[in-house]
């Protein structure tokens, strides 16, 4: 073989391999950088969960079911609430089952909604943990602004309901 077909071989495979990704899933990397910053943990009798060690947490508690604030860049960016819930239509029509997390204890929907603080209204996705055993559930806010889609499914991924 000569020198020439050698090397229009060569770079016939190095653009098939570019052109293909080598099989690197690029949405899988993203997945892994997501989950390896999901560093900072908040265990509670109820639930435990994984947040961006970035992520500035504040704690209000009322009763023994501390609410959770979340300020990314020193802006709000949401918080985890408790619900009373007597039955699953109170939450809004809007919701999508997330299948993948559900279990034999809860079920978890997906809807959009607004989050309201001190510096104003803003669009939100909201991601609610469902216990029909306790009428009771947990809803994470994440505003769309400062939290992206796959950030806010990665920490619900984290989610343990005890």
């Amino acid at each position: 073989m000569s020198m020439k077909r050698i090397i229009v071989i060569f770079l016939a495979i190095v653009m098939v391999l570019v052109c293909t990704g080598c099989g690197v899933n690029p949405e899988k990397i993203q997945e892994t950088e997501l989950s390896q910053s999901l560093t900072q943990t908040f265990e509670h009798s109820d639930y435990s969960v994984k947040l961006p060690q970035s992520w500035k947490v504040t704690k209000e508690s009322i009763d023994s079911n501390p609410t959770l604030y979340f300020e990314v860049e020193q802006k709000r960016a949401g918080g985890l609430f408790l619900l009373r819930l007597d039955k699953l239509e109170v939450l809004p029509s809007n919701r999508k089952e997330i299948v993948e997390l559900r279990s034999s204890t809860h079920q978890v929907f997906k809807y959009s909604t607004q989050y309201e603080s001190a510096e104003g209204t803003s669009d939100a996705t909201a991601i609610c943990f469902y216990v029909p055993a306790k009428n009771s559930g947990y809803e994470f806010i994440f505003v769309n602004d400062s939290v992206s889609d796959a950030l806010a499914l990665e920490i619900a991924r984290t989610v343990k309901i005890k």
